[in-house]
């Protein structure tokens, strides 16, 4: 039997692209049907969840952003997410991407197919601002943080202020 057993299926008719790189399979699917693409993933044995990731395709010094995806009318997609799948019986796995635009990007959750998908949906909110349509939590900006979002001016993801000479963090607010 061979390792690369290839997309066949209900995911090879809702692929737009397919290839390899670096010798992972990889398919591309139009973002609105991404649920029905995880879907029929799942069912061909890629039934473990690797990550979900974006790619943000900024652009290039003529102006034109470096797009690999499908080509089509009007400007090219800014972001691309991205999935990972595996299946550990065969032991392969699958990259799944939806390119979304610039404008309002949203697509559609995957957490109740895969339920570590929150946490990576919840780093593509953070860092690109990715909307996920029915995901267990609001990710938009009126909603505060659930883990201690704090009003100040510093990343979560950046070191905290450091400490005065007491052991306490240095209060960086303006005195009023």
């Amino acid at each position: 039997m061979s390792r690369r057993a290839g997309v066949r299926g209900d995911l090879e008719k809702i692929a737009v692209a397919r290839g390899v790189s670096a010798g992972d399979e990889w398919v591309t699917v139009p973002a609105e049907r991404i649920r029905e693409a995880l879907e029929a993933a799942r069912g061909e044995g890629y039934d473990f969840f690797s990550f979900i990731t974006c790619v943000d395709h900024l652009a290039r010094d003529d102006g034109r952003p470096p797009f690999t995806g499908p080509q089509g009318e009007g400007p090219p997609p800014r972001f691309e997410v991205v999935y990972e799948l595996r299946d550990m019986v065969k032991v392969r796995l699958i990259r799944i991407r939806a390119f979304l635009g610039a404008e309002n990007p949203t697509i559609a959750s995957a957490h109740d197919l895969f339920g570590p998908a929150n946490w990576d949906e919840r780093e593509v909110w953070d860092l690109f601002r990715i909307r996920f349509e029915g995901a267990r939590r609001d990710h938009g900006p009126a909603r505060a943080r659930r883990t201690g979002q704090r009003a100040d001016p510093h990343h979560q993801l950046r070191a905290p202020p450091p400490l005065d000479p007491r052991g306490a963090a240095a209060d960086r607010r303006p005195r009023r």
